[in-house]
C-alpha cells in the first residue's frame, strides 16, 4: 500500500497478509539497493 522510488524501482514499504485466522503486517523503513556483503557473512560455521 506504500510503494517508493528505489534506484529507479518502485518497492512496497508496507504490506498487509492475511491468512485463516489472523494478518501481519510489515513496514520497511529503509531500503538499501546493492549493498555489498561480506563473503565471509555466507562462510560455514566452524565446529
Amino acid at each position: 500500500s506504500d510503494y517508493r522510488d528505489v534506484a529507479g524501482v518502485k518497492m512496497p514499504f508496507r504490506w498487509t497478509v492475511s491468512w485463516l485466522d489472523g494478518r501481519a503486517t510489515t513496514e520497511l523503513s529503509e531500503v538499501q539497493p546493492n549493498v555489498r556483503i561480506d563473503p565471509a557473512k555466507f562462510d560455514r560455521p566452524k565446529p
